[in-house]
């Protein structure tokens, strides 16, 4: 009896497994984008050890991640990933993801929120107190100041000095993710600068052990390590991932949203005369928030050009059926928030920066699976409120007392898909001050 081989989607006609490899490697963005314009929102592409599914179609997306979210489990992109996210909330599956995931849930519940707004707030002010008119990185400063956020908002724990070790090692994780299989010294810098934040996030669990009990993630945490519920190795992992992930996606994300208003002044003063009129020469509170919608807007509008987390993969932990396709266990697919989030159907004009199209709601009316800046379903972002809440008051912090602009060069950030999506040559600006000085601005 004959085997019958199976039934995949198309793929490109002329191509090949070693063809495919060197694309992903040099461009995934670009290979993905010629699958969807070739051969459609369903595809796959054969590598040297695997076939791979792309997913584009919101429909399936949906299917996958919500409707379907048990048959698949997280299946790391690239090596690194797994590196680096290790047996973290980001990188675990299965039931050591659900077990974390109710740990730490309590402390980053909307409702707890509020708790972190005078700490944000109060880091922002003191971040900008060293800030002088002219040129700024931006991407440096909103790593600074995420990292001690996460630090002192959710460790309870003050980083200090440690915070340019932490930007230092990232900087370098971030470079060298593609090139685990490369030159010696970029595989021993990698595993450096993996240790390095292993190293600190052990000094930060270490250090908050004789800090008060204030409800916080790492106090929740402790509290479950001490009662045998998770590992000491396992509340370094997450540590670790919260140190990682709770930083570098809201900085570029923040930096990006400057960059991006730089080049819409009208946008600018808009957020501006919206900071005016809800803060009035205050600083932002937590019943501020859901007044600044425009500054949300900014915001949402930013990471879906730029989201940081531009891929993720799954694997089929069972045979399931795709669209009249069996997948069976084991097989591995794709799907791209950037290309989601350039879907001219949900989207129109998707390559303009538009806040207004989040004005009234509009997110709540979009089909569930287009709009993926934090995922969705049983793998929803937990540091997803955080995050916006953050952003939001920092952007409004910022604006009440500067204003931004284009450098005359425009240097290109550089934005490269590789681990994340981050601008591999910093986000830099020309600093002015706005109306408002630090001096007007009342607590």
């Amino acid at each position: 009896m004959s085997i019958q081989p199976e039934k995949l989607p198309p793929t490109l006609a002329d191509t090949s497994p070693l063809a495919n490899g060197i694309a992903l490697t040099r461009d995934p963005l670009a290979f993905f984008t010629r699958l969807q314009h070739e051969i459609g929102d369903f595809a796959h592409y054969v590598l040297s050890d695997r076939v791979v599914y792309f997913v584009n179609d919101v429909r399936l997306v949906r299917e996958i991640l919500i409707t379907h979210e048990s048959r698949f489990a997280k299946w790391a992109f690239n090596e690194s990933f797994r590196a680096i996210f290790g047996k973290g909330l980001i990188g675990s599956h299965g039931d050591l993801h659900s077990q974390m995931r109710k740990i730490a849930h309590p402390p980053m519940q909307p409702s707890r929120l509020g708790r972190y707004v005078e700490i944000i707030v109060e880091l922002t002010h003191k971040r900008l107190e060293g800030w002088r008119e002219g040129q700024i990185d931006l991407s440096r400063e909103m790593t600074l100041l995420t990292l001690e956020v996460i630090a002192r908002a959710l460790f309870s724990v003050p980083l200090g000095a440690r915070a340019e070790t932490i930007l230092q090692a990232t900087e370098t994780l971030l470079r060298l993710n593609t090139k685990l299989g490369g030159a010696a010294e970029d595989v021993a810098a990698f595993e450096k600068a993996n240790q390095t934040i292993a190293d600190i996030a052990q000094e930060v669990i270490d250090e908050a052990k004789s800090a008060p009990e204030d409800g916080g993630l790492l106090p929740t945490l402790l509290a479950a390590h001490r009662e045998g519920l998770i590992s000491a190795e396992q509340l370094r992992e997450e540590v670790r991932t919260f140190v990682l992930a709770g930083h570098v996606t809201t900085a570029q994300s923040l930096a990006c949203a400057f960059w991006l208003v730089a080049q819409q002044p009208d946008a600018q003063k808009r957020i501006r005369e919206e900071v005016e009129a809800v803060l009035g020469g205050k600083s932002p509170r937590l019943e501020d928030i859901p007044r600044l919608s425009f500054c949300e807007a900014v915001m949402l509008e930013t990471i879906r050009l730029y989201p940081p987390v531009w891929v993720f993969g799954r694997e089929a932990l069972v045979d399931v059926q795709l669209d009249g396709f069996k997948l069976t266990a084991g097989r591995e697919l794709v799907i791209c928030p950037w290309m989601l989030h350039r879907n001219p159907k949900i989207f129109p004009e998707p390559e303009s920066f538009k806040p207004e199209r989040w004005e009234n709601g509009a997110r709540t009316r979009l089909p569930r699976g287009s709009y993926l800046p934090f995922s969705t379903g049983a793998r929803n972002c937990l540091g997803e409120h955080f995050a916006m809440m953050e952003s939001i008051l920092v952007l409004a912090s910022v604006v009440q007392e500067w204003k931004f602009r284009e450098l005359p060069e425009r240097p290109d950030p550089g934005w490269t898909p590789q681990l994340l999506y981050w601008p591999r040559r910093g986000i830099r600006l020309d600093l002015a001050r706005s109306g408002e000085g630090p001096a007007q601005i009342r607590p």
